[in-house]
This record gives C-alpha cells, sequence and structure tokens, in this order.
C-alpha cells in the first residue's frame, strides 16, 4: 500500500511516520491494517463456500437435510451447515443427520426440498440401498438429493463403480440421476479406504432428483363399464 493511500484509508495527517518494511504503511496503522486483510479473507473464504452451495440450486427459504459420516471434523461440519443456513436464511431450515443414525431417526416423509449427503471432503461415505432409500423417502416430490461417494473402476470391498452407484440411485426411486464432477480422494479420505492397491479411485459427486409425485403413490382411475347402445 502506497503512503498516500494508507493516509486516506486511516484517516492519518499528511506528515506521518511511515516504515519501508510494510511498504510505507504508517506504524500507527500497522495493526488497523492487517486487522481488515484477516476480516477481508475470512469473508473471502465464507463467499466462496456460499457461491459453492449457492451454484447447486440453493436458495432462501429451502429446507436442509446435511448427512454427515465419521470422522468429520466437528469445525468443517459446522462452518458447512452455517453457510447452508446464510443461504437458505435460517439455521432453522437445516438439520443434520448421521448417516449410520438416519433410518432410525424421525423425520417425516418428504420434508425436506435437499439432502446433501457426504460432501465434506475428509470422509468417504458409501451410501447402502437402505440409506438411499430412506434419503427418497424424506425428500419433497420434485426435491433434489447431492451426495459424494468414491467409485472405483471395478467394484470391490463395498465400493461401487459409478455405474453402480446411478444404478442403486435409480433403484431407489430417484429420477434425473447426473453425475456432476469426479476428483480425487483427499488423503483424509483415502486413509479410511483399504485394500484397494491398484483399483482407481475417485470421489464422485452424483444429483438426483425425487419424482413431482410421492414414490409408490396410486390414483383412482375412472373406468366406465357402461354397455353402449348400438347405432341403428
Amino acid at each position: 500500500m502506497a503512503l498516500a493511500e494508507a493516509l486516506v484509508v486511516f484517516s492519518l495527517p499528511r506528515f506521518t511516520h511511515a516504515t519501508p518494511q510494510l511498504h510505507s504503511l504508517p506504524v500507527a496503522a500497522c495493526i488497523g491494517f492487517k486487522t481488515l486483510m484477516l476480516t477481508y479473507e475470512a469473508k473471502a473464504v465464507v463467499k466462496s463456500g456460499s457461491v459453492a452451495m449457492a451454484d447447486l440450486g440453493v436458495k432462501a427459504g429451502d429446507k436442509v437435510l446435511l448427512v454427515w459420516t465419521q470422522p468429520s471434523s466437528p469445525t468443517a461440519l459446522k462452518e458447512f451447515a452455517e453457510s447452508i443456513g446464510a443461504i437458505v436464511g435460517s439455521q432453522n431450515l437445516v438439520s443434520l443427520e448421521n448417516m449410520e443414525r438416519l433410518q432410525l431417526s424421525s423425520h417425516a416423509a418428504s420434508s425436506y426440498d435437499w439432502v446433501l449427503s457426504g460432501l465434506l471432503p475428509d470422509t468417504a461415505p458409501v451410501h447402502s440401498s437402505e440409506t438411499l432409500a430412506e434419503i427418497a423417502r424424506v425428500i419433497k416430490p420434485s426435491g433434489k438429493l447431492v451426495l459424494e461417494e468414491p467409485v472405483t473402476g471395478s467394484e470391490v470391498n463395498g465400493v461401487r463403480t459409478a455405474a453402480k452407484l446411478v444404478s442403486a440411485l435409480k433403484l431407489s426411486g430417484l429420477v434425473n440421476v447426473t453425475e456432476v464432477k469426479s476428483e480425487a480422494l483427499s488423503p483424509e479420505a483415502l486413509a479410511q479406504l483399504s485394500g484397494f492397491q491398484g483399483h482407481s479411485l475417485s470421489r464422485l459427486r452424483v444429483s438426483a432428483l425425487k419424482p413431482s409425485f410421492e414414490v409408490g403413490s396410486s390414483t383412482q382411475l375412472k373406468l366406465s363399464f357402461a354397455k353402449k347402445t348400438p347405432q341403428t
């Protein structure tokens, strides 16, 4: 920062001593400048996280369920939940659930606009068929699921191929299943997986939609069995 700029920013007298080590920043403003920089960087991090979630389509008023697994970092999980809460407008619209307890939870059917599962990079969750069915149950009609899961080139040790994961999502009753992106697993996630020497592993993000009607719902068909009057 030039001396002239520092004088304006900090409203300092024209003739003020400056230190060359801080690029002519006035000594009296060093602490203030550092504080401003740290605040700016912190807001930039939060903003970038919010933009990433907004890109998913999450919007104000949406009710969101975050599904997490061990060993998620408590700090990362808290920050993730807060970033979602900032987008939807209230932390009351955001619920957290451990994947292992999801089926034991009391979440009402068709109660969430979004389910975000396994999105923390330090975990490597594998969604069982039962878990996917429960997720499909609690999503509202036309609601959306976004999940991340490790996949491999050939199914081994319980880790599916991308095609098998897509198939499992469709079997759970979800539609418009789309592979969003694939990336390398983090070292923390890799540490949770073993026995994959010689197998390619990656982290796949997939999105899916619940149909606009309840899965398994029925409607009454009006059938007429009246005899037609023959035409003469």
